[in-house]
């Protein structure tokens, strides 16, 4: 099964940051919440745990090696 999401930034702060994520730009239907003083902690958001968590690990591993929260992209499988 072939995966494609395109995520964004929305929001930013010392206790949590906020990405909508969807199919396309045009469908950012999903949401995932990140706490960047513990980003392994599940937060909860809007639409599918999986694809909520996939986007999480994905923008988690970005901050963690450019040391900001990336503004968007896409993640493809």
């Amino acid at each position: 099964m072939a995966l494609l999401l395109t995520y964004r930034l929305t929001a930013e702060s010392p206790e949590q940051v906020a990405y909508e994520f969807g199919s396309s730009p045009e469908d950012m239907t999903g949401q995932v919440l990140v706490d960047p003083r513990d980003p392994d902690r599940e937060l909860p958001g809007r639409g599918d745990p999986g694809l909520q968590r996939t986007v999480a690990g994905k923008v988690t591993l970005r901050w963690m090696r450019e040391g900001t929260w990336p503004r968007g992209g896409a993640i493809q499988s």
